[in-house]
């Protein structure tokens, strides 16, 4: 998941961008957005690198990853599991509806 600044001069470029990627886009927000890509390392350091004149926000790449809604990235809120079953010392993150899930 790739969120990246996209104001409103930029936004159809990167949803442009998006598309031909065959990500798909998972939060709009005034100022950014969220996407979704999987495959091969190749296609995900591809898109990465078109969208980094954007303003690359917050980057999560593998396993069960969170990432908070919206354009405001705060590292304390978001959560990244690992997938080996281990949470953070601070225990799980509760349920958050500002909060976009993927696996």
């Amino acid at each position: 998941m790739i969120k990246v600044s996209a104001k409103h001069d930029a936004r159809s470029h990167v949803l442009e961008l998006a598309n031909v990627f065959r990500a798909r886009v998972v939060d709009l927000a005034p100022e950014s957005l969220t996407i979704e890509i999987t495959g091969g390392e190749d296609k995900i350091d591809g898109l990465l690198e078109v969208l980094r004149p954007y303003g690359v926000l917050e980057m999560v790449r593998t396993g069960i990853v969170a990432m908070r809604r919206g354009g405001k990235s705060d590292a304390a809120s978001a959560s990244i599991a690992s997938g080996n079953g281990a949470e953070p010392a601070s225990g799980p993150p509760a349920p958050d509806d500002n909060v976009s899930y993927s696996v």
